[in-house]
């Protein structure tokens, strides 16, 4: 067996990957005790950059802050890998030390492994893990390959093949069957699968213990599929109800002596396919609603962390406090250091203990969630990020890390690169000049407009400070309806900041395009910053469409209604600038994972629905809760459904019908007619067209305009009125 590689010679290598051989050639990195675990030297010595640490992720974290604040250089998801040579390395600079207030710096969501990461390769992860290793995060959730566990165990318990692999879900919906809300919905998968992803999470695994960053794996907690009753009919079991819509899987009650047998298999299979490698295991049950009564908590728990205790004496129990999770009894038994919470309501309005974070005096994370369902509006406050964890940090309680747990990746690269710096920061930030330091950073210059586009941008959409899911979604995106207040079922229901701001910043950027037009950062942030316009535009222009439709008037309606349309295909236009905001790369991956096991069309259908009814009728609640701004989604599906409904408005208001609830923007028309009001289509018609789009295993390409054209008429259109003065 090959020795353990050192955690120098890890973050040379990962230093190569980064930088490319030439650039990495300047960097050294020396294993010492001084300055100690979770912080790192860096200094210039020997026409070299020298950088001191005793782990990995403290190496690249090093790394990072000299790439950041020496270099002037960001590394984020759409950033290049390797970089291109640097033109200048510096050793002329002053030495500096840094260490971690943080014990934990948690990375990673159940979520983010159905909404993001369903399909990625090795390639893929790599890069994640790199960044996730510049970014200070040394504990991360880990679910690749997990389903194989589960799989293995079941069968040891004389379950049929066929059952189990019926039991098991589709790629994209892993997240909610590891939290126990679903089972058995998606295309089931041959006997190869299970072993690649086993053998994936072997890589993943490999590069985590080389890096520093320990894994979080799923731990047994109880959760059986209803048909294992077949075969122990006297098993003592508590049904768990419904998670919209679906049947959750059964609770295994403590008690009864299949629990014990079933936890000793599940961490024997467990360690058999993924090794020792970690005393980190995530374990939430009655997530989002799951059935306690007749459950003995404080006897469960205590159940549930010793079959952990006797696979690692060192177990810890991660668990996340979300809606009305964890109930505290649950650790009543159990010693208050094998317990990790992570507080995924961090970061919102602090009017509560429970979100402030004092669970009793169990340690915890200051962990809020991002990027919900994978929207991709313009959401974060970075002025909660850049202070409170600090702020509470000091008060000596029991928080002892800080993390993310967002639903998706790949958005608003602004907030993580906030928290990729927050991770080994002793002192509070001032927001204002950070930004500066970081448009220099994305853009490779600082100008005036641009940094002053980013401070509106910073007051607006990025300094959200209520407790809302996301960022204002877009109406382009939603189920068509004469009522909207949100897209997805918990979605804000309001925009809760100036969108004049957005348009300013859109104009000032605009205005750079000649100067900045070299920097992929600017030119992603081109785009986001116009689809946001156009997203806010939406709510301004649906308003109108109500208006003149409550009115009657149709000549103004007819002009509103052309107006949401050319909005619709203006958005497509734009989105199609950058890859990033695209339908083709994220089916593409779905096609590739799919293509060894002669299944590219079944996951893409899977990757379609995801994104649109998210699985069948029975969850109609969650519908459109995975919309995206992307261009071949944009064009397709949301324009055809908005294109529908308003010419039945059209045909309507064309005749002597009114529509119901609409003549007023502040009341309902409870008291007209019956047979006055037109027929709109229910749920169920938009849900056909919806299935019909994601059946259609194609990956959503068109043909569009050139990129600066598209760019142009957005702003003419729907941006460029006025001026902005610095």
């Amino acid at each position: 067996m090959e020795g353990k590689k050192s955690a120098s010679l890890a973050a040379q290598e990962a230093a190569v990957r980064i930088l490319g051989d030439k650039n990495a050639e300047y960097f050294r990195f020396t294993e010492k005790e001084t300055p100690g675990k979770n912080a790192f030297r860096v200094y210039g010595k020997d026409g070299k950059v020298q950088i001191e640490a005793c782990d990995g992720v403290s190496f690249l974290s090093g790394l990072n802050w000299y790439l950041r604040y020496i270099c002037k250089k960001q590394i984020t998801w759409e950033t290049n890998l390797p970089l291109a040579p640097l033109e200048e390395l510096s050793i002329d600079f002053e030495e500096v030390i840094m260490h971690s207030p943080y014990q934990y710096r948690y990375f990673l969501n159940y979520c983010t492994y159905s909404y993001t990461m369903a399909f990625w390769d090795w390639e893929r992860w790599e890069k994640e893990l790199d960044l996730m290793a510049l970014g200070g995060v040394n504990l991360a959730l880990s679910l690749t390959g997990q389903e194989t566990v589960i799989r293995e165990t079941l069968l040891q318990l004389g379950m049929e093949e066929k059952d189990v692999d019926e039991y098991l879900p589709g790629p994209v919906y892993y997240a909610w069957f590891f939290m126990g809300n679903l089972s058995a919905f998606g295309e089931r998968l041959p006997k190869q699968w299970y072993e690649d992803r086993v053998t994936l999470a072997g890589k993943i695994h490999g590069r985590m213990g080389e890096l520093g960053i320990s894994p979080v794996l799923p731990g047994f907690y109880g959760m059986i599929p209803q048909a294992l009753r077949n075969s122990f009919p006297t098993a003592k079991t508590v049904e768990q109800g419904k998670w919209c819509g679906f049947q959750r899987p059964d609770c295994l009650t403590h008690e009864d002596p299949l629990f014990d047998r079933m936890a000793q298999l599940y961490y024997e299979n467990q360690k058999k396919k993924m090794g020792d490698i970690t005393p980190y295991f995530a374990a939430d049950p009655f997530h989002e609603g799951g059935k306690r009564e007749n459950i003995d908590l404080p006897g469960y728990g205590a159940a549930v962390m010793e079959k952990m205790k006797a696979y690692r004496r060192d177990a810890v129990w991660v668990i996340q406090a979300w809606d009305q999770n964890p109930s505290l009894s649950l650790f009543e038994r159990i010693d208050p250091k094998s317990v990790l919470i992570l507080n995924l309501l961090s970061g919102r309005v602090q009017d509560s203990h429970k979100i402030t974070g004092e669970f009793g005096a169990l340690p915890w994370i200051y962990c809020p969630v991002h990027s919900y369902g994978g929207r991709n509006s313009m959401y974060g406050f970075l002025r909660t990020m850049a202070r409170e964890p600090l702020e509470i940090r000091r008060q000596k309680g029991s928080l002892c890390g800080i993390g993310l747990a967002p639903e998706s990746l790949e958005t608003n690269p602004v907030f993580y690169d906030l928290f990729w710096d927050m991770t080994y920061r002793e002192q509070t930030l001032e927001p204002a000049k950070w930004l500066e330091e970081y448009v220099y950073r994305r853009y490779g210059k600082a100008t005036k407009e641009a940094v002053c586009a980013w401070k509106l941008l910073e007051d607006s959409v990025y300094n959200s400070f209520v407790p809302q899911p996301g960022g204002a979604e877009s109406y382009l995106c939603a189920r068509p309806g004469l009522h909207l207040t949100s897209v997805s079922t918990w979605g804000p229901k309001q925009v809760n900041y100036d969108m004049d701001y957005v348009k300013k910043a859109g104009r000032l950027l605009f205005s750079q395009m000649d100067a900045l037009w070299e920097s992929e950062g600017f030119r992603y942030d081109l785009v986001d910053v116009t689809r946001q316009c156009l997203a806010n535009e939406s709510r301004i222009v649906y308003a109108r469409l109500q208006y003149c439709l409550g009115q009657g008037q149709k000549e103004e309606f007819l002009a509103a209604k052309q107006k949401f349309l050319e909005l619709l295909r203006t958005q497509e236009e734009v989105l199609a600038g950058h890859e990033a905001f695209g339908l083709k790369r994220f089916l593409e991956a779905a096609a590739k994972c799919g293509q060894k096991y002669g299944m590219e069309k079944a996951f893409i259908r899977q990757a379609k629905t995801l994104l649109t009814v998210w699985g069948d009728e029975r969850c109609g609640v969650l519908h459109d809760y995975s919309s995206r701004e992307w261009s071949g989604l944009t064009g397709s599906l949301y324009y055809e459904r908005w294109k529908i409904f308003l010419d039945i408005l059209e045909k309507n208001l064309q005749g002597t019908k009114s529509p119901s609830g609409m003549g007023s923007l502040t009341r309902d028309w409870e008291g007209e007619e019956e047979e006055s009001k037109m027929r709109l289509p229910e749920d169920s018609f938009w849900y056909r067209i919806e299935k019909e789009w994601a059946e259609a295993a194609e990956t959503g390409e068109t043909a569009l305009p050139a990129q600066t054209e598209a760019f142009a008429r957005a702003y003419r259109e729907w941006i460029g009125t006025g001026k902005e003065s610095l």
